[in-house]
């Protein structure tokens, strides 16, 4: 039986997965990530990187973090709505403990 190793680790809005196969080295991966194997074995490493498609901060939507975004911030605040652009310290809720994150981010602090 293959001996598999699978880590996943989130960091930003990065999920990144590595997968180790010692006996069914993969062959075809396609454009999803990147193989490496060990010369004379049938070893693989396999990783996976994908984006959650969130910027941070982004509250428009618009593809830049800009002035334009805080008025969308400060109605989700004071509405009590989720939304993951505007959950900047990533703890699930938008609050006012995304108010400083979200002008650090603004004023690239």
């Amino acid at each position: 039986s293959a001996n598999n190793n699978i880590n996943n680790t989130l960091s930003g809005n990065a999920t990144k997965a590595n997968f180790s196969a010692t006996e069914s080295p993969v062959t075809d991966l396609g454009s999803a990530g990147r193989v490496t194997t060990r010369e004379g074995g049938n070893a693989a490493k396999l990783v996976l990187e994908f984006s959650t498609g969130v910027l941070l901060g982004d509250v428009n939507m618009d593809g830049v973090v800009d002035l334009l975004d805080v008025q969308p911030f400060v109605d989700l605040i004071a509405n009590m709505q989720f939304q993951a652009e505007a959950d900047v310290n990533e703890d699930g809720s938008v609050d006012l403990l995304d108010v400083q994150p979200f002008v650090d981010i603004l004023t690239g602090g």
